[in-house]
């Protein structure tokens, strides 16, 4: 296979050159899989970003077809376990369109998991599920590999991590800038030990200030243990589920 990779502001993708290996001529492709990740010839990853998250809506779809009898919470950790690999998303631009739409298929699959409604907050939907949303676990993925690259002894991959570091125009750079700003952090931070410990701190903080709201959570969480009739409290599964709707969207 051959592939060229280019800026498409200053070049053609249609200019190819005959290039033959053992006397045959290889043919050239737009994208290409390599050990697991679809490169462009734009040297964009969205052609990847959408391939791995259609194997996350598959995942989702298995467990609720598969185990539609176990508690939602119960759902939730076994995609987790199971559908989140997301392999090569530390090449991805995590604050690119690609990235906020696999964003938004998480949140369509708590809440079908959850068995809530469309219309439920966003906001809701971490302490609901029991998990961590998917954006933050991709980010921290990231910063963990910018460590590895930024504490290693090879030469290389320290200069690798620097050309990164200093490059605000590519993906991983502005990646770094920008979950620096959002966990209120120093990019120097990524070197010490206790960073993902940093972020997961922030990230914990916000998503538990819900101030005033705080009772419906715990009162959801109730609802939907009645709902699965893993709990009572006076009220059948059906009337519960009313309240639970209501509460969700409100």
């Amino acid at each position: 296979m051959c592939i060229r990779f280019h800026d498409t502001t200053k070049c053609s993708p249609s200019v190819q050159y005959p290039i033959t290996l053992d006397g045959k001529q290889l043919k050239w492709f737009s994208s290409v899989k390599h050990l697991g990740h679809i490169f462009d010839c734009c040297l964009s990853f969205a052609k990847d970003v959408v391939c791995k998250k259609g194997k996350f809506v598959a995942c989702v779809n298995n467990v609720i077809t598969e185990f539609g009898f176990a508690h939602p919470r119960c759902k939730a950790k076994m995609v987790k376990t199971y559908g989140t690999s997301f392999y090569g998303c530390c090449l991805w631009d995590l604050y690119g369109s690609d990235c906020l739409k696999l964003f938004t298929t998480w949140n369509v699959a708590m809440r079908i998991i959850l068995e809530l409604p469309n219309t439920t907050h966003r906001r809701f939907l971490d302490q609901l599920s029991g998990l961590n949303h998917i954006h933050h676990i991709l980010k921290c993925r990231f910063m963990k590999f910018m460590q590895c690259l930024s504490n290693s002894n090879n030469d290389k991959l320290g200069h690798l991590y620097n050309v990164c570091h200093k490059n605000k125009q590519s993906p991983s750079g502005l990646n770094i800038a920008r979950i620096a700003c959002e966990y209120e952090i120093k990019t120097s931070d990524i070197q010490q030990s206790n960073m993902l410990s940093l972020m997961n701190k922030v990230y914990i903080a916000r998503s538990k200030d819900l101030g005033d709201e705080q009772w419906k959570i715990d009162f959801m969480n109730e609802l939907i243990d009645v709902v699965n009739k893993t709990a009572e409290c006076g009220l059948s599964p059906e009337e519960a589920k009313d309240i639970l709707w209501f509460l969700a969207s409100d």
